[in-house]
C-alpha cells in the first residue's frame, strides 16, 4: 500500500490510526466531499481532525439517506406538509399577502379531516365531482318556495303578498272590491245588442274540431270578441265576425284541452283554468247573443266533455302559506265558474268580474295571463 502524506505533523501515528484515516479519506474522495472540506491547520492534533472527519461523513450519510427516501413511516407525509406550507408561505410573502393564511387553512382542513396525505381538496380530482351540479336538477327546482309543487316565481312574491294580508289573516281580494253603477255595463261582462234586421248565421259545425284552425291563436280570437262585445250594437258584418271567431276559438280550445298544465302546481293550474275561463266566457256570451243559431245540440256536449274539472280529494299542492291558500281558493272558484259555463250559461256577473280582476289585477303570481298581450283586459279592469 502506498501511503499518502497527511500533514507535516503526521509523525507518531501508528499503523492502525493511519489505516482508518486513509480509508476515510478514500471514502470522502469518492463522495466528492474532499474538495468542499476546508483543510485544517497543521497545528491541529490528529484526534481532533479525526473527530471532525467522522462528523462530516455522518452528516453526508444522513443527507444521502434522505435523498433516497429512506425515512421512517409518517416522516414523508410530515415532510411533504412542511415543504408545502413553506412553499405557499414563501409565495404569499413574496406577493405581499399574509404569510399565515395557508397555514391556518391547512390546519382547519386537518381538523375537519378533509386534508388527507398532504393533498389539498382542490387538487384532488375526486373532490371536483361534488361541486358539479347534477344534470337532472332543474333551475325551477331551486325556485320552489311553498311546497314541492310551487314554482319560484310565485314564491318570490310571497314576501310581497304578506303585506297584502288583512288584520284577520286573509288576503285582500281585488275581485271583491265594489263595482260602482250597474254591473251589467262593466267591460268584463257587458254585451251588445243586435241591430234591427241583423240575422246571425248558423254556426258551421263542420268547421269545428278540425285541425286547420290549429294555426290560430286563442288570444287573437279573444281580442276580436272583446273588441266586438265592447260595442253598443252589432251590425251584420259584426255578427258574422263574432261567429267566425267563436268557431275558431271552440276548435282551438277543444284541440288544446288535452294538454296538461306546464307543471302540476297551483300557479300553472290557475293559468290553465284562467285560459279555459276566458274562452268559455266568450263562447257563452256568443250563445246569449245568437241563441238558437249556435246549434248547441250538435256539438256542445262533445266540446264540454273534453274539459275535466274534477280535483282529487287531497290536492298534491297542499301547503299552508298564505299564497298557496290564495291560489287554492282561486282554483276552486274558477272550477265552480267553469261548471256553470258548461251548462251554457254565465255565472253571476259579479263573480265573473271578480274572477277576471283576480286573474289580471291581483299582485299574486306571475302566470302568463299577466303578460303584455293581456293588457287590454287589465285596462278594462282598471288594474293598478
Amino acid at each position: 500500500m502506498a501511503y499518502r502524506r497527511l500533514s507535516d505533523g503526521g509523525e507518531g501515528i501508528d499503523e492502525h490510526d493511519r489505516s482508518i484515516i486513509e480509508t476515510c479519506l478514500d471514502l470522502e474522495s469518492d463522495m466528492g466531499l474532499l474538495e468542499q472540506r476546508v483543510t485544517s491547520s497543521s497545528t491541529t492534533d490528529a484526534s481532533a481532525r479525526l473527530t471532525e472527519l467522522v462528523s462530516m461523513l455522518s452528516g453526508a450519510a444522513a443527507a444521502t439517506g434522505s435523498v433516497e427516501g429512506r425515512l421512517l413511516p409518517g416522516e414523508g407525509e410530515a415532510h411533504s406538509r412542511e415543504q408545502l406550507l413553506e412553499d405557499q408561505s414563501g409565495s404569499e410573502h413574496e406577493g405581499g399577502g399574509p404569510v399565515g393564511l395557508h397555514t391556518s387553512s391547512m390546519q382547519a382542513l386537518e381538523e375537519r379531516g378533509e386534508f388527507i396525505s398532504g393533498v389539498l381538496p382542490s387538487l384532488d380530482p375526486d373532490s371536483w365531482m361534488d361541486a358539479i351540479p347534477s344534470i337532472q336538477s332543474q333551475p325551477e327546482d331551486e325556485e320552489i318556495r311553498e311546497s314541492s309543487w310551487i314554482p319560484g316565481d310565485e314564491g318570490e312574491a310571497e314576501l310581497a303578498s304578506t303585506s297584502l294580508l288583512s288584520k284577520d289573516g286573509h288576503t285582500e281580494d281585488p275581485g271583491n272590491q265594489y263595482v260602482p253603477g250597474d254591473i251589467r255595463t262593466h267591460p268584463y261582462v257587458r254585451l251588445p245588442v243586435l241591430e234591427k234586421r241583423v240575422f246571425p248565421r248558423y254556426i258551421r259545425v263542420s268547421n269545428l274540431f278540425v285541425r286547420r284552425s290549429w294555426r290560430f291563436s286563442p288570444n287573437s280570437c279573444l281580442l276580436t270578441l272583446r273588441h266586438l262585445f265592447a260595442k253598443e250594437t252589432l251590425n251584420q258584418k259584426d255578427a258574422d265576425m263574432v261567429m267566425n271567431a267563436v268557431e275558431r276559438l271552440v276548435t282551438i280550445c277543444w284541440l288544446r284541452s288535452s294538454r296538461p298544465p306546464r307543471r302540476l302546481n297551483p300557479l300553472c293550474v290557475v293559468e290553465l283554468l284562467g285560459y279555459y275561463f276566458m274562452a268559455f266566457d266568450a263562447i257563452v256570451c256568443a250563445i246569449e247573443l245568437f241563441k238558437d243559431s249556435m246549434l248547441l245540440y250538435r256539438w256542445w256536449d262533445k266540446f264540454t266533455a273534453r274539459f275535466h274539472l274534477d280535483l282529487p280529494a287531497t290536492p298534491p299542492w297542499v301547503s299552508f302559506t298564505p299564497l298557496a291558500a290564495y291560489n287554492r281558493e282561486l282554483i276552486l272558484r274558477l272550477i265552480r265558474a267553469l261548471k256553470i259555463y258548461r251548462t251554457g250559461k254565465r255565472p253571476p256577473l259579479a263573480e265573473v268580474v271578480a274572477l277576471k280582476r283576480l286573474l289580471f289585477c291581483s299582485p299574486h303570481g306571475r302566470h302568463r295571463l299577466k303578460g303584455p298581450k293581456w293588457d287590454p283586459w287589465r285596462k278594462d279592469g282598471m288594474c293598478p
